[in-house]
């Protein structure tokens, strides 16, 4: 009864369709999937975020740490195929090419860098990556 009113007043759209709802958006952000327990009469819900640092992932509130599949190698390899095509790429067009934020595409370009697999080139404005050695 309680969710009828709700979807009546506009506060939900659909019965049933929010878990999907957030795993989708969670993966369009290239993030793994939430982890979702019933514990006795609530629900303890595991959103997990980028670790700046390492690249891996943790759950934000977290007792027992966990490293789900790393997001950063598929959007790697976008970035390598776009450099392979036209030869360089800036922050502005890897985040256009991934579908992310500018802050996003400098960690996965920092990765690439870490890696030994780009090399960045210039300063500020001017900075672009290459493939290294090339």
């Amino acid at each position: 009864m309680i969710a009828r009113v709700f979807k009546e007043l506009g506060y939900i759209e659909q019965w049933g369709s929010g878990i999907a709802r957030i795993k989708s958006a969670c993966e369009a952000q290239g993030l793994a999937e939430p982890r979702i327990r019933e514990k006795g009469d609530f629900v303890d819900v595991e959103f997990y975020r980028e670790v700046p640092d390492s690249g891996q992932k943790m759950p934000d509130s977290s007792c027992e740490p966990e490293t789900p599949p790393d997001s950063a190698a598929p959007q790697g390899r976008t970035i390598l195929a776009y450099i392979d095509q036209h030869g360089l790429i800036s922050t502005s067009e890897a985040a256009s090419s991934l579908a992310v934020k500018e802050r996003r595409a400098r960690a996965v370009l920092q990765a690439l860098v870490n890696q030994g697999l780009i090399e960045k080139r210039g300063r500020a404005r001017q900075t672009v990556y290459v493939r290294r050695g090339g």
